[in-house]
């Protein structure tokens, strides 16, 4: 029932979007960025955050905690969606969490999750940003203005993916021509 209804919020989301132009903006004009990822990768999500905030961009960044990840991230600089606060549709706190993400204009955001998250997309559909990038992922919602697909797995080592990801945002953001 969740899937389902979070299915139908992030359709009604994009829907809105659906009249928003595609922006390309090259890595140099963005300055204020949204970064969505997974607990379980964010050593890896911190070292592409950590470069990016060192190229003087301001970044936000929300990590999902699934049921599965028993770890306390307390001390990381992310704001935690941990999936008991998002499960329950009736207390709203996924709502509470889109409508503060939606206050704030961002230049781009960056979704860095590689298999698909109906918190996440929803969340992402909600976000006000001008360009939007993130992994292809095996659906027909089209929630970004730029997709990579084209990653090298290496099923032993998850975390190679993110850091090959965000290599490869950083690499085509810089080589990007925008009129």
């Amino acid at each position: 029932m969740h899937n389902l209804l979070i299915n139908y919020k992030i359709k009604k989301a994009v829907e809105k979007r659906e009249a928003h132009k595609k922006n390309f903006l090259t890595l140099r004009k963005i300055r204020n960025i949204i970064v969505f990822l997974d607990t379980e990768d964010y050593e890896e999500a911190d070292v592409f955050i950590d470069h990016l905030e060192r190229m003087g961009k301001k970044v936000t960044s929300y990590a999902y905690k699934s049921k599965k990840d028993i770890y306390d991230y307390s001390e990381t600089p992310y704001i935690i969606i941990d999936y008991k606060d998002t499960s329950k549709w009736f207390e709203n706190k996924l709502e509470k969490i889109a409508n503060e993400i939606k206050q704030v204009h961002y230049d781009a955001l960056f979704d860095l999750t590689i298999e698909r998250n109906p918190t996440l997309e929803f969340l992402v559909a909600c976000a006000n940003a001008t360009f939007k990038v993130g992994h292809k992922k095996r659906n027909n919602i089209r929630l970004y203005d730029f997709t990579i697909s084209a990653l090298k797995v290496n099923n032993n080592n998850e975390n190679l993916r993110t850091r090959e990801f965000g290599k490869q945002i950083l690499h085509y953001l810089s080589t990007i021509k925008t009129n």
